[in-house]
């Protein structure tokens, strides 16, 4: 689970059905690791998530990814 998270985190899958299963909670807690709700810098580069792929994914500019990023970064539109 933990691949397919930093995967999708990077926007490296463009499959919808894949995308909506992995969009799940359970998938943005694998790199959630303090459970803060928040995914930190910190932890996305521990998880094996470059900064610049951390970056696009940290929309408000807040130096976090919440879900509600994580879910938008791989919505399909």
């Amino acid at each position: 689970m933990k691949f397919f998270s930093i995967a999708v985190l990077a926007g490296l899958f463009s499959s919808a059905p894949l995308l909506a299963q992995l969009q799940s909670k359970p998938a943005f807690t694998v790199v959630d690791l303090d459970g803060n709700g928040q995914i930190s810098l910190q932890e996305a580069n521990q998880a094996g998530i470059s900064e610049p792929a951390f970056r696009r994914a940290d929309l408000d500019k807040s130096g976090f990814i919440t879900f509600d990023e994580y879910k938008k970064m791989n919505s399909v539109t």
